[in-house]
């Protein structure tokens, strides 16, 4: 039996995969956290933006 890593053992709990997770799984998975990463910190990133922007005369930098 081949030891998984965590990285694996991690994806596999969070899908809640029970069965075997193969390559093209994993590469699936791995592609779609990515890309859900990316759209997180864009959003993020445009929040704090538009925050900064609206309220930049209320805000005094030390």
């Amino acid at each position: 039996m081949k030891k998984e890593n965590l990285h694996i053992r991690a994806i596999r709990y969070f899908y809640d995969i029970v069965g075997e997770l193969d390559e093209v799984s994993y590469a699936t998975l791995t592609n779609f956290g990515n890309n859900m990463y990316m759209l997180f910190m864009t959003v993020a990133l445009v929040g704090f933006l538009s925050f900064y922007i609206v309220n930049r005369k209320k805000i005094k930098l030390i």
